[in-house]
Formats: C-alpha cells, sequence, structure tokens
C-alpha cells in the first residue's frame, strides 16, 4: 500500500506517468497499465484491498486509470476482473486476507468459461 503512494505522474497536472508532447500516454504507461490493471483485481480479489476508486488515497493512480478509461481503444483490449484472477495465475500473491471475501464473491464468472472451472 506504501508503494502506491510513490506512483505519482511527474506532472501533476498530467495523469500520465510521463508529461510527453502529444499529450496522451506514453510507452512507460502503455507498458505498465496492463499489470497494474492485473494488480487490482488480484489484490482486490486476494487481498480485499480495493486499489479503484481511491481518490482520497491514491488520488493520481486513479487519475490515471480514468485517463486510461477515456481511452476507447484501451476500453476495447481491457480485460475483465474475473480473468485476471482466475484464468492468469495469482501474481500479486494469493495468501488470503480475512478481507478477500468481501470482495471475492462480487467478481462474477466469465460467461465464457466453463462451468466447471
Amino acid at each position: 500500500e506504501a508503494a502506491l503512494g510513490g506512483a505519482d505522474p511527474s506532472s501533476p497536472s498530467s495523469p500520465w506517468l510521463l508529461d510527453v508532447p502529444h499529450g496522451g500516454p506514453s510507452l512507460v504507461d502503455l507498458q505498465y497499465v496492463s499489470h497494474v490493471e492485473r494488480m487490482a483485481a488480484s489484490v482486490l480479489y486476494w487481498k480485499g484491498l480495493d486499489i479503484r476508486n481511491q481518490m482520497d488515497r491514491w488520488p493520481r493512480l486513479e487519475r490515471w486509470f480514468r485517463a486510461f478509461e477515456s481511452r476507447p481503444a484501451y476500453l476495447a483490449t481491457k480485460s475483465d476482473y474475473y480473468t485476471h484472477v482466475q484464468d492468469i495465475p495469482p501474481q500479486c500473491g494469493c495468501l488470503v486476507s480475512p478481507f478477500s471475501f468481501l470482495f471475492s464473491s462480487q467478481i462474477p464468472r466469465s460467461i465464457f468459461m466453463p462451468s466447471f472451472l
């Protein structure tokens, strides 16, 4: 949790990690967004830690997510939480926290996954 506070973009006026001339995401942002997307799903499911919609705790991280989510190209490639926590091996730890049950039951099964999984 402490490391998330250090994930501030270089410019407070920009949501991106690097302030580039074209004003959009840099290669650094594009490299990290899929990992942070997986982390958001995994720590919510396995640890009960919600890093999204936390404007009071991590405002720049939330602005970064929202900036990506305002881009149709990102939304077209963004995965869902179920795929991240079930199909992709847990990358952010699978030791279950006492708080994980609060969120794990809210992540619906994908309509594309067989029911025996």
